[in-house]
């Protein structure tokens, strides 16, 4: 009996928690800072756009106006051009949306492949986001899982089992119990941590990757590499020494 109830407890709790688990895979709806940008499928939409616009002979200007809104930032380089404020003047704020525009832009025309590596850039990270939350969750729901076990099979057991029942209030038996119970919950509480770890990556690792993917979009755009980290500098102070 023992044996079938753990071949079974997993699907039983697969299937008794997939409202819990689609909840967990479905898209994250808490506010976005501009210190922590997370990707988005519709700035995808919105490069792409703009990148056509490029390539059918828009000017950058034209090209940001006639593409749809990302956020309450790009509305505002939108609202700027529209009001006459060249490219590079409308594209100086430190949002992510505006700071990849910015980086786009070679004096006041856009690379069409430096939008291109934009986008592809976006969908990277869309899709390596969503990889990270569907391992994520299934890393929780088997934590869950190796949690709720052992105290299933100590209650089975003393459901079924006399002699379970009469020496589990021992001294002996009620110390071990006690001591599994501690480690079981700090063993939940240690792999909780490690699975916000890897969700949450170093804000070294997250600047580094910032930096890279702008500095490459400069040099697709034409620009140099100075201008790049020049570009930079409200990111980190460091990178303005870089350039100068």
């Amino acid at each position: 009996m023992v044996v079938c109830a753990v071949s079974i407890a997993p699907f039983l709790w697969e299937v008794c928690d997939r409202h819990g688990t689609r909840a967990r895979l479905a898209p994250p709806v808490t506010p976005v800072t501009t210190s922590r940008p997370r990707a988005h499928a519709d700035f995808v939409t919105f490069l792409s756009s703009v990148a056509r616009s490029v390539r059918a002979g828009a000017s950058a200007a034209q090209a940001i106006i006639s593409a749809p809104a990302t956020c309450a930032q790009t509305e505002e380089v939108q609202r700027l051009l529209a009001s006459g404020v060249p490219v590079a003047a409308a594209t100086t704020g430190d949002h992510h949306h505006v700071r990849v525009l910015r980086a786009c832009t070679h004096g006041d025309s856009l690379s069409a492949p430096a939008l291109d590596r934009a986008v592809a850039d976006e969908r990277f990270r869309v899709q390596t986001q969503h990889d990270i939350a569907v391992a994520a969750a299934q890393a929780r729901r088997s934590a869950r899982v190796l949690t709720a076990l052992p105290f299933v099979f100590l209650l089975f057991l003393a459901a079924t089992s006399s002699a379970v029942r009469g020496h589990l209030f021992s001294p002996i038996v009620g110390g071990a119990v006690t001591v599994g119970i501690v480690l079981n919950v700090t063993g939940r509480l240690w792999m909780r941590r490690l699975i916000a770890g890897a969700v949450r990556p170093s804000p070294d690792l997250e600047l580094a990757s910032a930096i890279a993917s702008a500095l490459a979009l400069h040099a697709c755009a034409g620009g140099s590499v100075a201008d790049g980290f020049a570009a930079l500098a409200p990111i980190d102070p460091r990178c303005a020494e870089v350039s100068s």
